[in-house]
Formats: C-alpha cells, sequence, structure tokens
C-alpha cells in the first residue's frame, strides 16, 4: 500500500466517521434550541411529575449517545493508528489481526456500559410513568379544593413525588411503579397484599416502599413547619399505579392506595380540619420551591 492509499484510508477511517457526528450534533442542535430569539416566558415553570427523573433520562440519554457514538468511532481510530505504525503503511496480515482484537478488547467495556445505561433508562422510564400516571389522578383533587404539588424537592433526601394540601391536613405522596409478572396459582397478578408492615406482590415483598413515603413525609413536616413557623403535620402516602391493593387489617398504617383512590384519603370526613389561612401559607412555601422549571 503507496502512502497516498494510507491517506485515503485514514480519511475514510476517521474523518469521514468523525464529520458525520459533527454533522449530526450540530443539526440536533439547531432544531432542539434554535439559533435566533428567545423563550416567550421568563418566569420559571411549576414542577410536573416526574420532572427529576425525566432530568435524570435526559442524562443517561446523553450518555448512551456518548457511549455510541465512541463505539463507531473507536475501530476507526484504531485501525488507523496500527496504520501509521506500520513500515511504509502496509498493514500486514498479523497487524490486521491485532488491530482486531484490539478493537474488540476496547468494545467490550463499552458494550458492557451501554447495557447497563439502557438498563438504568428502562428503570427511570418506568419510575416516570408511573409520577405521571399518579400525578394525573392527584390533579383531579385541585377540583375540589386542594393545592397539588409535585416532584418538590427537599434538602438532604431528594423529592417528594406529590404533595396534596386540602382541608383535611398534608399528604406526602410517594408514587412506586412496580412491574406486574405472571403470578403463581392462587394469586392474581394485579393484586397486592398489605399487612400494615410489608407489601406482599404475587412474585415478591417489599418493605422499603413504605419506609421511605415515611422518611419523606417526615423531612417535608420539618422543612415545611420551619417554613411557616409553627407545627404542620405531614401524613405519608403511598400511591401504587395499576394495583389493586388488598387490606389484610383494618387499620394498616400508612395508606397504600391505588392512585385512582387517593381522594377517600386525602379528603377523609372526619378528619382535623386545616384552617385555609395556613393551606395558603403552605401552598405559597411549596410553590417557591417548585417553580424552578426553565422554559
Amino acid at each position: 500500500m503507496t502512502p497516498i492509499h494510507t491517506l485515503w484510508v485514514l480519511i475514510a477511517c476517521i474523518y469521514v466517521p468523525l464529520a458525520a457526528v459533527i454533522l449530526a450534533g450540530m443539526t440536533w442542535i439547531w432544531r432542539t434550541k434554535g439559533t435566533t430569539g428567545s423563550a416567550p416566558v421568563k418566569e420559571g415553570l411549576l414542577r410536573a411529575p416526574g420532572e427529576s427523573l425525566r432530568l435524570k433520562f435526559d442524562e443517561l440519554s446523553d450518555q448512551l449517545g456518548t457511549i455510541i457514538v465512541t463505539a463507531i468511532l473507536l475501530p476507526g481510530f484504531t485501525m488507523a493508528l496500527i496504520l501509521v505504525t506500520s513500515p511504509n503503511g502496509i498493514l500486514a496480515t498479523g497487524r490486521a489481526w491485532a488491530a482486531f482484537a484490539a478493537c474488540t478488547l476496547l468494545l467490550l467495556p463499552l458494550a458492557w456500559l451501554l447495557f447497563r445505561r439502557a438498563d438504568e433508562l428502562r428503570n427511570y422510564r418506568l419510575g416516570f410513568h408511573g409520577e405521571r400516571a399518579a400525578g394525573e389522578q392527584i390533579n383531579q383533587l385541585m377540583r375540589e379544593g386542594c393545592y397539588v404539588f409535585h416532584d418538590v424537592p427537599v434538602e438532604s433526601y431528594g423529592n417528594v413525588d406529590h404533595v396534596v394540601i386540602s382541608p383535611a391536613g398534608v399528604f406526602a405522596v410517594e408514587t412506586k411503579a412496580h412491574r406486574k409478572r405472571k403470578a403463581p396459582k392462587g394469586r392474581r397478578d394485579w393484586e397486592v397484599n398489605y399487612d400494615g408492615k410489608v407489601l406482599d406482590f404475587p412474585t415478591y415483598k417489599n418493605a422499603s416502599d413504605l419506609e421511605d413515603a415515611r422518611r419523606g413525609a417526615n423531612l417535608l413536616r420539618a422543612m415545611l413547619s420551619k417554613a411557616v413557623g409553627e407545627e404542620v403535620r405531614v401524613s405519608p402516602v403511598l400511591a401504587l399505579p395499576g394495583w389493586m391493593v388488598n387490606p389484610l387489617v383494618k387499620s394498616p398504617g400508612i395508606p397504600v392506595v391505588n392512585p385512582k383512590n387517593i381522594r377517600y384519603t386525602v379528603l377523609a370526613e372526619g378528619a382535623d380540619r386545616l384552617p385555609p389561612k395556613l393551606m395558603a401559607q403552605i401552598a405559597y412555601q411549596l410553590e417557591q420551591k417548585c417553580r424552578d422549571v426553565e422554559m
């Protein structure tokens, strides 16, 4: 192979794929960001259900894109490097096999990372859709005089999925999206038994969801009490979209509900009534926390 042939091989291996990637990236930026003008709304928007998961989803999507681009360009760079170091630009059979082995060894960790990130992306997608499904039902409570906020940031914790301020009190709603699997004989694959301590799904048991709901409510209580200058009681609620909850005891502790039935929990008759003034104060504090989404 002559030096001029080597040059063309280098161009084919490196510059053509690199130019294609750069062109695709610039096109994506131009189409999504726009080239002129500014957003019509300057004020921050309120967080939607699953906002934190959406941001993580976008971050993982960017990482997947980087991994895929690296995997595309890596063979070309490796081949070019071996070709440049070959005597007189000639790629012998032995060096060709060495290039193939080097590419394979370098691509294996990328493949492992790709599958791992793809699995994380799948779980975030499930959680995001679960929070969206729950949020659609919880938003209906605004028709009945409730304040509703989603994805409320809480320091040292992360976020509370949904917060409902109703005349019956303040409720921190933790949403958990669990996949349904084929149930064993004698169980229904859409029903979960609840004894107040453990969630008994058809194929496994779970207690951590209840603890997450309890911890989120406690931290939200501390944050709101400090913000309004008086003690604010916050009740935890666990929402399981798509599941029918079968309580095994009369008073199971933390309410576990399908979001479609959440109104019976947050608008319970006979509960302590929350003064309208305090409801408005709490809502104001939460709005300041949640109005941070840029257009």
